[in-house]
């Protein structure tokens, strides 16, 4: 990649809001070249992800971030409090099973992975 270029997406912690991320990221991933299968992929992926926030978030705000690195496209997905609702973890393996590079910290309340545009 050429140049680094950070993404970000606030909204209203509510249902609704996950189709607005899909929205987000598909767009971003589109203008960075992506094939349709990995933005259909990364689609699903944001979307589980931003459901147990949404399910999670005690009412903070969503916080959907993607970045241009060496490896890819960087995707967070903000709070995040994973373990706390069985749910959760279910929808972090669904991500995981689309994009192996999956994390959670759970220090800083957020999961991520990344979209690796070279290996399409």
């Amino acid at each position: 990649m050429d140049k680094s270029e950070i993404y970000r997406l606030e909204l209203a912690a509510r249902p609704e809001s996950v189709a607005l991320a899909r929205l987000f990221l598909a767009t971003v991933l589109r203008v960075s070249a992506a094939s349709e299968e990995v933005v259909e992929d990364a689609k699903l992926a944001v979307s589980e992800l931003a459901t147990s926030a949404v399910l999670t978030s005690g009412g903070e705000r969503l916080q959907i971030t993607a970045a241009t690195t060496a490896a890819g496209i960087e995707v967070t997905v903000e709070p995040f409090a994973g373990g706390e609702d069985p749910s959760s973890v279910e929808r972090m393996d669904v991500a995981a099973a689309l994009f192996p590079t999956t994390e959670h910290d759970v220090a800083r309340r957020r999961v991520g992975f990344v979209v690796d545009l070279a290996a399409q």
